[in-house]
């Protein structure tokens, strides 16, 4: 054995000079055909680097992007604001709940708002019942009546103000009633007192008629003298005491006659002054209503708003609402993701891998969330972001993709039950290529690369 390039070496032919007779017979042959055995491994290598190239040619691998995300609501979740400032009293549900329209999701606390609304009530109550009293004095009716009018709300108990206002009625109606039989006494005792004053001055006037009768016969007599003439003046004087009496009569019933109409003009004007006190009561009472009505209607309404109820059917989402807490008015309280509009499944891609989406690309979906048994989903890509995407958590850079699923494939979930925000896992289908393709398209990229760089 001798050393040689790690391999060990063969005896070499010895060649001698053709044509010497003498070493003919002990030169060896060269040997130029293969074996059987060689010519058939060469020919199954060959066979088999045909069959590999017409596989890696022909056969089709399939491919997919693969990537992940969640199931989402087609469309944009509904925001809950607060109209109204307060406390949060009540909490009934949290993020994850599913909820129907009309649900109660936040109650703020109504203890201010009620309490406004209960004392705007009460004063409207006594205002109704104030101008009702009003009313029947105006008319003139001898008890109150109480026609409430229908409102757009209903109000508490009135027995009270009712009542109440009965009594001042009662007080009113008895004062302007014996201001009335007063007047009407007053008028009695002035009417007779005038008549005893006519009667006296017709008596005295008769008596003057008289008088004169007997000044004349006394007068004649005189002219006769058959009488005195002192006799006659006599007379004339107690005519003149009569005619002055006849006067302090006659002024006495114009005094009296001046009292009666003093009197009944002091009736009408307690009747005038009532009935302006009646009108500028009734309208101040009118006013009051007229601003309460709208007033506690705003407060109802606020009262209302105090109750932030689901405007959708879905699932609550965001919850921003802590129970104790302070939300300021139009500050969001949480998002309702509404479960009516279907279901979209979004899916997170690589930006490297964004070249290679496109519109209506066959996509296989496998919600994560579900046993393995769980049937696959197939859809189609319906949507591409045009820009980019940053998860403000994991600073994640990312293309956003939609994908569609039909309801029959849905269908084929129904045993379970798909929410928004389960994870999903999708396999987003490539055109099949050959493996050749996948073997070549590394180094055609390297050469490309380099051709550039040179």
């Amino acid at each position: 054995m001798g050393r040689g390039n790690g391999h060990d070496q063969c005896p070499l032919p010895q060649f001698t000079r053709t044509g010497d007779p003498m070493h003919t017979a002990d030169v060896p042959q060269l040997q130029t055909e293969l074996s059987l055995p060689a010519r058939l491994g060469a020919v199954a290598a060959l066979v088999l680097l045909v069959g590999l190239g017409f596989w890696a040619s022909l056969v089709p691998i399939s491919a997919a992007v693969v990537a992940r995300g969640q199931i989402d609501v087609r469309g944009k979740p509904i925001v809950v604001q607060s109209f109204e400032g307060g406390t949060i009293a009540a909490l009934p549900v949290r993020s994850g709940d599913q909820v129907s329209k009309g649900d109660l999701l936040v109650q703020l606390d109504p203890t201010l708002l009620q309490a406004s609304l209960e004392v705007a009530q009460a004063r409207l109550g006594a205002a109704l019942a104030l101008r009702a009293r009003l009313m029947s004095e105006h008319q003139g009716l001898p008890t109150p009546r109480f026609d409430i009018p229908a409102l757009p709300f209903a109000l508490p108990d009135l027995s009270a103000e009712e009542e109440g206002q009965r009594r001042i009625f009662a007080a009113r109606r008895a004062l302007f009633d014996g201001r009335a039989a007063q007047l009407a006494e007053a008028e009695v005792q002035i009417t007779a007192q005038l008549q005893g004053l006519a009667g006296q001055i017709r008596a005295k006037r008769d008596q003057i008629a008289t008088l004169r009768l007997q000044i004349d016969n006394a007068r004649t007599l005189a002219d006769q003298g058959l009488a005195r003439s002192n006799q006659v003046l006599d007379l004339q004087r107690i005519e003149a005491e009569i005619l002055g009496q006849i006067a302090g009569l006659d002024s006495s019933a114009a005094q009296a006659a001046g009292s009666l109409q003093e009197a009944r003009i002091s009736e009408l004007q307690a009747r005038r002054e009532v009935a302006e006190q009646v009108a500028t009561e009734l309208r101040a009472a009118n006013a009051e209503i007229e601003e309460l009505i709208p007033q506690i209607l705003n407060t109802t309404a606020r009262l209302t708003q105090l109750s932030i109820r689901a405007p959708i059917d879905g699932v609550v989402h965001e919850m921003e609402a802590t129970l104790g807490g302070v939300i300021a008015p139009g500050a969001t309280v949480l998002q309702v993701v509404g479960q009516e509009q279907g279901l979209i499944f979004t899916l997170r891609v690589d930006p490297g891998q964004a070249d290679q989406l496109e519109i209506g690309q066959p996509a296989r979906l496998v919600i994560a969330a579900l046993p393995r048994e769980a049937p696959q989903l197939a859809g189609r890509l319906e949507r591409i972001a045009p820009t980019t995407s940053t998860d403000q958590m994991s600073g994640q850079i990312y293309y956003s993709a939609e994908v569609e699923v039909p309801a029959a494939e849905l269908a084929l979930l129904d045993g379970y039950a798909l929410r928004p925000g389960l994870p999903v896992e999708g396999y987003l289908e490539r055109p099949a290529r050959s493996a050749l393709a996948y073997l070549l398209d590394p180094l055609a990229r390297h050469l490309d690369h380099a051709f550039r760089e040179e």
